[in-house]
């Protein structure tokens, strides 16, 4: 395990308080021998292929606002958001309002942000009221970006927040947590859960880390790509272009020669302009998504593409769609929107009774391997 420290906030030596904002680009490294052997034995092919994936999201730089305004995916960008936004909306609710099994006296929530990126999704966590959020994502320069973001819209006085750098699908981020016995109300994985999909047991290890600090009728939710759109549309060549060669889906093999039902390790390249560079995915067949959650108490209880999630949800939330500015997608844009699902299962078993007080922000990264 590799514990990187970031340097914390000035503070003064009698009260402790934080006076100004950490910078959060200088990182030391400190090591700590722990035994993760049986963990690491996964192939060279996929080693190299989580490098690969590491390292596109480490060198994606924030494009700013005007170049995402001029961007052919803006609109698509923005229907995304206007999604994740909604799934989470009703989620948390569900969380904080209809589970039976939290206690009534509890009036703290707690989020994990699973494969969390450069902390993107902040402003919703704040808008849900969160009190405190774990995020965890593979690219450590994404979380640094995270972490600056969180200080500089002064999200510290509306949660505290803490993140972990790990490959969520080869470690179990437990080590990582402000405390171990903590438990989320929800976890939310956007967009990331299929890069897991490479074998079983990676799968499986990410499954279990939303799965096993999760409240007794919490939620697991996210988004996922369509396996069965993404094999009809390369059916013929083994690849499929958008309209405008916004999106690109390249199969290594033929699709005549992928096994149904699906399996593991069934890669394709996926490249999105502006956003995602030929980076190695894998197809998610959601029967074994599904059987690996039941083995961690999880029971589905949504999945639907990204156009009838819409329907479901555009009246209530017009608003929303008008002030994100959704309106105006291409035809290109809703080829790459009908790739995608949602998700949401919700932990049937386990405990119901958190921790007592909410961790204080963590000003380091923490670095598990």
């Amino acid at each position: 395990c590799v514990m990187a420290e970031v340097t914390p906030p000035h503070s003064s030596p009698t009260t402790g308080k934080r006076t100004e904002r950490p910078e959060v680009g200088n990182v030391v490294a400190k090591i700590q021998k722990v035994d993760v052997s049986s963990l690491q034995k996964h192939s060279k092919d996929l080693r190299e292929q989580t490098e690969t994936v590491k390292h596109h999201y480490d060198i994606r730089t924030d494009q700013g606002l005007a170049n995402r305004n001029q961007s052919q995916i803006f609109h698509l960008r923005n229907f995304n958001n206007w999604t994740k936004s909604v799934l989470l909306k009703k989620y948390i609710s569900n969380a904080k309002y209809d589970n039976v099994f939290r206690p009534r006296w509890e009036r703290e929530f707690y989020a994990l942000d699973l494969c969390c990126g450069k902390m993107g999704d902040a402003l919703k966590w704040r808008i849900g009221k969160v009190n405190c959020v774990v995020g965890a994502d593979i690219a450590l320069e994404g979380l640094k970006d995270g972490m600056n973001r969180y200080y500089e819209r002064k999200m510290d006085k509306n949660f505290s927040l803490s993140l972990i750098c790990a490959d969520c699908s080869v470690v179990d981020i437990t080590r990582g947590l402000p405390d171990p016995k903590m438990l989320f109300d929800i976890c939310s994985c956007q967009f990331a859960l299929h890069y897991s999909f490479g074998t079983r047991e990676h799968a499986r290890t990410m499954v279990r880390n939303a799965a096993q600090h999760l409240r007794k009728g919490g939620f697991f939710i996210g988004t996922i790509p369509n396996a069965d759109v993404l094999l009809e549309r390369a059916k013929d060549t083994g690849e499929w272009r958008s309209k405008d060669d916004i999106c690109v889906v390249k199969f290594e093999q033929e699709i005549s020669e992928i096994t149904r039902p699906i399996g593991f390790g069934v890669k394709y390249t996926f490249t999105l302009q502006d956003a995602i560079d030929a980076c190695p995915e894998y197809l998610i067949n959601v029967e074994l998504l599904e059987s690996i959650c039941k083995e961690f108490d999880l029971e589905l209880k949504e999945l639907k593409p990204f156009r009838r999630f819409k329907e479901e949800h555009f009246r209530r939330n017009r608003d929303l769609w008008d002030r994100m500015k959704v309106p105006g997608l291409s035809p290109a844009e809703y080829e790459v929107i009908d790739l995608y699902q949602v998700f949401a299962f919700e932990k049937m078993r386990g405990s119901s009774s958190n921790i007592k007080r909410v961790p204080p922000t963590r000003d380091e990264i923490e670095i598990l391997e």
